[in-house]
Formats: C-alpha cells, structure tokens, sequence
C-alpha cells in the first residue's frame, strides 16, 4: 500500500491481520508517500513521455525539471495525472503507468520494497 493510504483501508488491513486472514509481515508500505515516490526523476519522466507517446501517436518529452517541480506537489500522483490529461485528453491509469515504469526503470531504479515483495510472491 502507499503510504498515504486512506484510514479504511487501513482499518481493513488490521481486522484481517486479526483475523489471521494476512500477517503483518506481508503488508508492504511503499513510498514516502505514494508508490511513485520511490522513482528517480529521470526515469518517471521516461516513462511518462512514452506513456503519452503512446497515448498521443506521435513522441513527446517530459523533462525531468516537470518531475521535480510536481514532484513538492501534495497529491504527486494526481500532478502527474494532470500532465498526461493535459497532453492527451484521457484519464490517466495508474496501473498503467506501473507497467510503463516497470519497462523502463532498471533495478537499480526499484525500492528494496519491491524486490523483496516480489521474491515473496514468487517463493
């Protein structure tokens, strides 16, 4: 989960911790506050251009100086949202753009979360 989760999600989280449904040590908080704040800059605005590439038809480019600027934004999901709406017209899907940020970013680029939420998927 982000860490800016909202309190029912929160609240579902522990009542099945105790249930015995999940253990605590499979809940994962990504993020400082969203899961997209564990990107470098450079490689949130590759995936973003490509992702409005993709959208638009024709290439476009957003600057890494774009990403740090929003980046102080308070809801930074949304600022990037309002980015690819402005240049395409759509909604913006953020898994969607999970899968483009997971084409592009290299491991080095991927929070230590991640990897091993991953490995115990896969285990």
């Amino acid at each position: 989960m982000d860490n800016d989760a909202d309190e029912e999600t929160k609240e579902s989280l522990n009542k099945w911790i105790e249930n015995g449904m999940i253990e605590n040590s499979n809940i994962f908080v990504i993020g400082q506050k969203e899961f997209e704040d564990t990107f470098p800059n450079d490689v949130l605005a590759l995936a973003l251009s490509k992702y409005i590439s993709d959208e638009c038809g024709y290439e476009v480019e957003i600057e890494v100086k774009e990403i740090q600027k929003i980046r102080k934004s308070k809801k930074f999901s949304k600022s990037l949202g309002d980015i690819f709406y402005n240049m395409t017209y759509r909604g913006f899907s953020k898994p969607t753009f999970a899968q483009y940020l997971a084409f592009y970013a290299e491991e080095k680029d991927i929070d230590e979360k991640f990897i091993r939420l991953f490995k115990l998927i896969s285990d």
